[in-house]
């Protein structure tokens, strides 16, 4: 039972660094916007991984209609046998009789 009360706390714990790590970082790129800053000299973080996430569009492909060919088939018509129905008759029902009232 200790492992998995464990197991919880520790799945908690990390979903509360998650959000806390997530929050953090948006709210340090809301407060410098888009303009380039630095921390101690060195270039932010969120800054550099903001820019290489711009959106690449793909190549527009040209699509040409495609050549229709149109071949002439001889097939033969099918034509079915007419059914016939079994000769005899079907055998005796095998539950008990029901009374008539």
């Amino acid at each position: 039972m200790t492992l998995r009360c464990t197991y919880h706390w520790l799945l908690s714990l990390f979903a509360l660094v998650f959000i806390a790590l997530q929050s953090t970082a948006i709210a340090h790129a809301t407060q410098y916007t888009e303009a380039s800053h630095s921390h101690e000299g060195l270039l932010c973080e969120v800054e550099a991984i903001a820019t290489e996430h711009d959106v690449i569009e793909p190549a527009v492909i040209d699509l040409h209609d495609p050549e229709v060919e149109f071949v002439e088939r001889n097939t033969s018509v099918f034509v079915s046998q007419n059914y016939i129905t079994p000769p005899g008759r079907a055998p005796p029902p095998r539950s008990p009789p029901t009374p008539l009232f």
